[in-house]
Protein backbone atom coordinates (compact mmCIF):
# COMPACT_ATOMS: atom_id res chain seq x y z
CA UNK A 1 0.00 0.00 0.00
CA UNK A 2 1.08 3.50 -0.88
CA UNK A 3 0.39 6.83 0.45
CA UNK A 4 1.13 10.12 -1.11
CA UNK A 5 0.22 13.52 -0.28
CA UNK A 6 0.36 16.68 -1.91
CA UNK A 7 0.01 19.94 -1.32
CA UNK A 8 -0.33 23.85 -3.34
CA UNK A 9 -1.40 27.15 -1.99
CA UNK A 10 -4.78 28.03 -4.00
CA UNK A 11 -2.99 31.71 -4.48
CA UNK A 12 0.61 32.57 -4.87
CA UNK A 13 2.44 35.36 -4.17
CA UNK A 14 2.29 36.50 -7.92
CA UNK A 15 -0.08 40.02 -8.24
CA UNK A 16 -1.25 39.06 -11.59
CA UNK A 17 -2.31 35.62 -10.84
CA UNK A 18 -6.41 35.16 -10.45
CA UNK A 19 -7.24 35.36 -6.82
CA UNK A 20 -9.52 31.78 -6.02
CA UNK A 21 -11.60 31.72 -3.28
CA UNK A 22 -12.40 28.08 -1.58
CA UNK A 23 -16.05 28.51 -3.35
CA UNK A 24 -14.60 28.53 -6.78
CA UNK A 25 -11.96 26.10 -6.26
CA UNK A 26 -14.79 23.64 -4.65
CA UNK A 27 -17.03 24.37 -8.10
CA UNK A 28 -13.84 23.45 -9.92
CA UNK A 29 -13.24 20.67 -7.65
CA UNK A 30 -16.78 19.38 -9.07
CA UNK A 31 -15.91 20.05 -13.25
CA UNK A 32 -13.05 18.13 -12.67
CA UNK A 33 -15.25 14.85 -11.06
CA UNK A 34 -17.56 15.27 -13.67
CA UNK A 35 -15.10 15.88 -16.07
CA UNK A 36 -16.84 18.97 -17.69
CA UNK A 37 -14.16 20.47 -19.59
CA UNK A 38 -11.25 18.81 -21.34
CA UNK A 39 -8.49 20.13 -19.51
CA UNK A 40 -9.32 17.63 -16.58
CA UNK A 41 -9.33 15.12 -18.37
CA UNK A 42 -5.34 13.46 -18.74
CA UNK A 43 -4.51 12.36 -22.23
CA UNK A 44 -5.74 9.17 -23.89
CA UNK A 45 -8.75 9.23 -20.78
CA UNK A 46 -12.54 8.88 -21.41
CA UNK A 47 -14.90 9.25 -18.93
CA UNK A 48 -18.20 8.17 -18.41
CA UNK A 49 -20.71 9.54 -15.59
CA UNK A 50 -22.96 6.49 -14.65
CA UNK A 51 -25.09 8.22 -12.19
CA UNK A 52 -25.27 11.53 -10.92
CA UNK A 53 -27.13 12.12 -7.51
CA UNK A 54 -25.43 15.61 -6.91
CA UNK A 55 -23.29 14.92 -3.79
CA UNK A 56 -22.11 12.08 -5.42
CA UNK A 57 -21.64 10.30 -8.35
CA UNK A 58 -20.10 7.14 -10.30
CA UNK A 59 -18.13 7.12 -13.43
CA UNK A 60 -16.86 5.13 -15.73
CA UNK A 61 -12.90 5.68 -16.52
CA UNK A 62 -11.17 4.07 -19.62
CA UNK A 63 -7.40 4.69 -19.33
CA UNK A 64 -5.14 5.57 -22.38
CA UNK A 65 -3.89 1.82 -21.91
CA UNK A 66 -7.04 0.25 -22.83
CA UNK A 67 -7.84 -0.91 -19.00
CA UNK A 68 -10.91 -0.06 -17.40
CA UNK A 69 -12.08 1.62 -13.67
CA UNK A 70 -15.57 2.57 -11.96
CA UNK A 71 -14.98 5.07 -9.52
CA UNK A 72 -17.30 6.83 -6.92
CA UNK A 73 -16.75 10.33 -5.87
CA UNK A 74 -18.54 11.68 -2.94
CA UNK A 75 -18.88 15.59 -2.78
CA UNK A 76 -18.63 16.64 1.41
CA UNK A 77 -19.64 19.80 2.53
CA UNK A 78 -17.93 22.05 0.22
CA UNK A 79 -14.28 21.78 1.34
CA UNK A 80 -14.03 17.67 0.82
CA UNK A 81 -14.04 15.38 -2.42
CA UNK A 82 -13.36 11.68 -2.08
CA UNK A 83 -12.81 9.54 -5.16
CA UNK A 84 -13.13 5.91 -4.41
CA UNK A 85 -11.68 3.12 -6.80
CA UNK A 86 -14.43 0.78 -6.21
CA UNK A 87 -13.26 -1.60 -9.84
CA UNK A 88 -9.69 -1.98 -11.39
CA UNK A 89 -6.52 -3.17 -11.20
CA UNK A 90 -5.94 -1.31 -8.13
CA UNK A 91 -7.54 -0.07 -4.88
CA UNK A 92 -7.60 3.62 -4.12
CA UNK A 93 -8.84 6.50 -1.91
CA UNK A 94 -8.36 9.97 -3.17
CA UNK A 95 -9.17 12.40 -1.14
CA UNK A 96 -8.70 16.39 -1.86
CA UNK A 97 -9.70 18.78 0.82
CA UNK A 98 -9.53 22.70 0.63
CA UNK A 99 -8.48 24.19 4.11
CA UNK A 100 -6.50 26.96 5.52
CA UNK A 101 -3.03 26.73 6.34
CA UNK A 102 -1.14 27.96 9.75
CA UNK A 103 -0.90 31.20 8.25
CA UNK A 104 -4.58 31.94 7.47
CA UNK A 105 -3.76 30.54 3.24
CA UNK A 106 -5.97 28.31 1.36
CA UNK A 107 -4.33 25.13 0.40
CA UNK A 108 -5.85 22.32 -1.85
CA UNK A 109 -4.25 19.21 -0.69
CA UNK A 110 -4.46 15.62 -2.30
CA UNK A 111 -3.84 12.20 -0.43
CA UNK A 112 -3.68 9.67 -2.16
CA UNK A 113 -4.03 6.11 -0.37
CA UNK A 114 -3.29 2.96 -3.25
CA UNK A 115 -3.50 -0.99 -2.91
CA UNK A 116 -1.80 -2.25 -6.23
CA UNK A 117 -3.66 -5.96 -6.64
CA UNK A 118 -1.34 -8.48 -7.02
CA UNK A 119 1.74 -6.81 -5.82
CA UNK A 120 2.89 -7.85 -2.51
CA UNK A 121 2.88 -4.40 -0.04
CA UNK A 122 6.87 -3.02 -0.03
CA UNK A 123 7.75 -5.07 -2.50
CA UNK A 124 10.54 -4.02 -5.45
CA UNK A 125 7.59 -3.76 -7.93
CA UNK A 126 5.23 -2.00 -5.65
CA UNK A 127 8.02 0.74 -4.76
CA UNK A 128 8.90 1.12 -8.45
CA UNK A 129 5.25 1.63 -9.54
CA UNK A 130 4.67 4.40 -6.91
CA UNK A 131 7.78 5.93 -7.55
CA UNK A 132 6.90 6.18 -11.78
CA UNK A 133 3.72 7.90 -10.28
CA UNK A 134 5.09 10.11 -7.88
CA UNK A 135 6.19 13.23 -9.80
CA UNK A 136 2.64 13.15 -11.53
CA UNK A 137 0.54 12.74 -8.27
CA UNK A 138 2.71 15.55 -6.70
CA UNK A 139 2.06 17.88 -9.52
CA UNK A 140 -2.06 17.44 -9.33
CA UNK A 141 -2.81 20.40 -6.62
CA UNK A 142 -1.28 22.83 -8.54
CA UNK A 143 -2.08 21.68 -12.01
CA UNK A 144 -5.60 21.33 -10.84
CA UNK A 145 -5.81 25.19 -9.52
CA UNK A 146 -4.13 26.26 -12.78
CA UNK A 147 -6.91 25.10 -14.46
CA UNK A 148 -9.34 26.47 -12.21
CA UNK A 149 -7.81 29.70 -12.93
CA UNK A 150 -8.00 29.22 -16.64
CA UNK A 151 -12.05 28.94 -15.94
CA UNK A 152 -12.36 31.38 -13.57
CA UNK A 153 -10.31 34.14 -15.78
CA UNK A 154 -12.61 32.79 -18.89
CA UNK A 155 -15.57 33.23 -16.73
CA UNK A 156 -16.59 29.82 -17.06
CA UNK A 157 -16.38 29.74 -13.30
Amino acid sequence: MVTVTARARVNQDDPTAVVLTADQVWRGLAMRARARDPRFVPPGHRFRIITDEGDHLVRHVLLDDGHEELERITFHGGRIVVVDLIEGRQRSLMINTIETDDYRRLVLNFTHVTEFIGMEHGSPEERALAAHRLPTTMQLPAATLETIRELVAEGRL
